[in-house]
């Protein structure tokens, strides 16, 4: 082994042995902290107080004012979260579901309705809907019971248009 493989290997252990170290000591802190998703958002309540108390002597726009304002306001729920397992099944309208966005990858499409994404036959949160086709431009939903079938038409597009 040169010179420049053992310098290597040596700064590849150290990565190592700090990355374990930083972990372990880190597990600790993160076990002590609450596991609940209020604490998340009054931390980040507090972090946007602080934030907006640290520009008070700087002249914002009103752009920027306007930004702050709607950071500081009610956010959506994340997609990224877990779906809740036992979800309550509301009988929500068709018209409240909204499509958003469409995923097309490996084969397998997705569809984003108010916000999360959903495969075929998956259920709908918080009402008794299930996917039942994806199409770039509309979702069809059918009711679990039967009966009541919906198409939802992406937001923004225009159910007019003239497809080539």
């Amino acid at each position: 082994m040169n010179t420049r493989e053992r310098l290597l290997v040596f700064a590849m252990i150290a990565a190592v042995a700090v990355g374990g170290y930083l972990s372990l000591s880190r597990a600790g802190r993160d076990s002590a902290e609450p596991d609940d998703m209020e604490a998340g958002v009054s931390n980040a309540e507090g972090f946007a107080r602080r934030i907006r108390a640290d520009l008070q002597p700087y002249r914002l726009t009103s752009h920027e004012e306007s930004i702050l304002n709607a950071a500081a306001g009610d956010w959506a729920p994340s997609p990224f979260l877990e779906k809740p397992d036992a979800a309550v099944v509301a009988d929500t309208p068709a018209a409240e579901i909204i499509y958003t966005g469409f995923v097309n990858f490996g084969g397998t499409r997705l569809a984003i309705l108010n916000g999360r994404e959903y495969r075929l036959s998956e259920s709908v949160t918080a009402t008794d809907f299930i996917v039942e086709s994806i199409e770039p431009d509309r979702v069809g939903l059918a009711a679990k019971n039967g009966g009541r079938r919906a198409t939802i038409i992406l937001k923004g597009s225009d159910s007019r248009r003239e497809l080539p």
